[in-house]
């Protein structure tokens, strides 16, 4: 049987803004952690409508999101465990970068039983495949005042727990004054070692090409 379609987010952002469940302040951690590309700032608010909580087709760069980790492994396994080759020099491309939120965040909390009576949502919404809903749902929330989403992670099927995700919206592009960037350091070698025991993660060793004979004549 087809499940039923997740519920569309309502026009009435007044409503949303006092009904959907909001994360408790108590239970914002004080620090974050994200992968990115060594090249990019960490601080960055992206927009390309790639991923789940990114601004929705109907409104490219309305805004910008950053998506975070409640700890080093949520954010390392989230930020590449997609990509199609997983060697070594991928992982060196990236940084762990530590961060601390102000505590003055408005979170929705996908993690509230009550989205499912009252929004038509259950985990879909955090771990589902159609981006699309999502994306109405972030650019809705953003206009209800939200700052951003607390969500399960998509790829730990243990579900629920401590580790969990939160993706910020704010100004697109670098944005330094919305999170405080405290370090910003290789990925630990312990993580990754993490990701191969609980989620049998393989890291393939980086090959180099074989030599050119061209190159190598002149």
């Amino acid at each position: 049987m087809t499940p039923n379609a997740l519920g569309e987010p309502p026009d009435d952002y007044g409503a949303l803004a006092v009904s959907f469940p909001e994360l408790p302040k108590e239970r914002l951690p004080a620090i974050l952690y994200r992968v990115h590309q060594i090249i990019n700032e960490p601080e960055w608010f992206g927009t390309s409508g790639d991923h789940r909580w990114d601004p929705p087709a109907g409104a490219p760069e309305s805004f910008g999101t950053c998506y975070t980790g409640t700890d080093p492994l949520t954010a390392f396994v989230e930020a590449i465990i997609e990509l199609p080759l997983l060697v070594q020099s991928v992982i060196d491309k990236r940084a762990m970068a530590v961060m601390q939120v102000p505590q003055d965040q408005r979170l929705a909390d996908m993690s509230d039983p009550k989205i499912v009576g009252e929004w038509g949502l259950d985990r879909r919404i955090s771990v589902g495949d159609d981006y699309d809903v999502c994306q109405r749902w972030a650019n809705a929330l953003r206009l209800a005042g939200f700052t951003g989403v607390f969500y399960e992670p998509r790829h730990d099927p243990r579900g629920g727990g401590d580790l969990q995700s939160i993706a910020f919206f704010g100004d697109p592009g670098y944005q330094p004054t919305q999170i405080q960037l405290i370090e910003d350091e290789p990925i630990p070698r312990l993580v990754v070692e993490q990701a191969r025991e609980i989620f049998g993660l393989r890291v393939w060793p980086s090959t180099p090409l074989p030599p050119h004979p061209l190159i190598e004549f002149f």
